[in-house]
């Protein structure tokens, strides 16, 4: 497999980029005056641009500007509906203002769209505990818990990605494997941006490897029988299908008491209409998603065909994008 150029990983930063993270910068200094000053001068510029918006309604807020940065939210919202950011952000104004509801409702949307935001979940254990919601706390701090557990890094990455920074969060990601060895949340969420550049056959290979190490790893299973789905085995993604609706009998996404094809087809449709499926980072793996000290072994195919090299193979050389499985 080609590896990707160093200049495809990280092409050179343009003038706004670099003057971004300058802004960043003196966000990190608590320069709030300064840095909106900078930022509005910058918005001239590049008016519609996520991270410059998304840093005019932090200085606002921190420099006492609510109502002005919960304006420069909503214009950001209007452009980049998705972005998970700009919903914790409005969450942070509204605590200002001591509006409890709307809060949870604007933490419960960017945790929604990115499970990888410690500050949401943390808002919203303290959120919830005030409204009574006691059930809804215990599930915020597994959250928590989850996120503090996992390396910094790899909490970055799952954030980039489910903001769209695709590219970003395979380079650090990847450079997080190459430097610290196989983990499983890293391995897992590589799969998960090689299925969403369509390099599914390295995107299963990753998701056999993290089965292996981690056999009742059930969400990244259901991510391995989206992968075997993909690359049309049918017959193997039933079976994991089955082995999950042993766990979850309920669940009728996991119902195969039909033809394979069918079945996967059902499955398929459930997940365009964005069926549930085991939650993004999970944390009914937690305590065991720690690097092993021993080299990743290579998965056995059960009689299938050869064993295949590990994952480590796909991490040091990269996805050749744009390939198709």
């Amino acid at each position: 497999m080609a590896a990707m150029s160093a200049e495809h990983l990280s092409p050179p930063a343009s003038r706004i980029e670099t003057e971004v993270g300058r802004i960043r910068t003196l966000l990190k200094q608590s320069e709030f005056a300064r840095a909106l000053a900078a930022a509005e001068t910058l918005l001239v510029q590049a008016p519609e641009n996520r991270d410059v918006l998304y840093m005019i309604a932090v200085s606002q807020r921190y420099l006492g500007r609510i109502p002005a940065a919960l304006a420069t939210l909503a214009r950001l919202e209007e452009l980049h509906p998705a972005f998970s950011r700009l919903f914790q952000e409005r969450g942070h104004c509204y605590v200002a203002l001591r509006s409890a509801g709307p809060a949870i409702s604007a933490f419960e949307r960017a945790v929604t769209i990115n499970a990888a935001l410690p500050a949401s979940w943390s808002a919203l254990k303290v959120l919830y505990r005030m409204a009574g919601r006691l059930s809804d706390v215990d599930k915020a701090a597994g959250h928590v818990a989850t996120l503090a557990e996992l390396p910094a890094e790899i909490v970055t990455a799952f954030s980039m990605f489910s903001d769209g920074e695709i590219f970003a969060a395979e380079t650090l990601v990847r450079q997080f494997l190459l430097t610290h060895g196989d983990h499983i949340e890293g391995m897992r969420l590589l799969a998960k941006i090689g299925m969403e550049l369509d390099v599914v056959d390295d995107a299963e290979l990753l998701l056999e490897s993290v089965l292996v190490l981690a056999p009742d790893y059930h969400a990244a299973r259901y991510e391995y029988a989206v992968a075997l789905l993909k690359r049309h085995k049918h017959v193997r993604a039933k079976e994991e299908l089955e082995k999950l609706l042993k766990i979850d009998p309920g669940n009728r996404i996991y119902d195969t008491n039909v033809s394979p094809t069918a079945s996967c087809n059902r499955f398929a449709r459930s997940l365009a209409r964005g069926a549930r499926g085991p939650r993004e980072i999970s944390h009914e793996h937690r305590g065991r998603s720690r690097t092993p000290r021993a080299p990743l072994p290579a998965p056995e195919r059960d009689g299938r065909g050869p064993r295949r090299a590990g994952a480590a193979a796909f991490v040091r050389a990269g996805p050749e994008h744009g390939s198709r499985a």
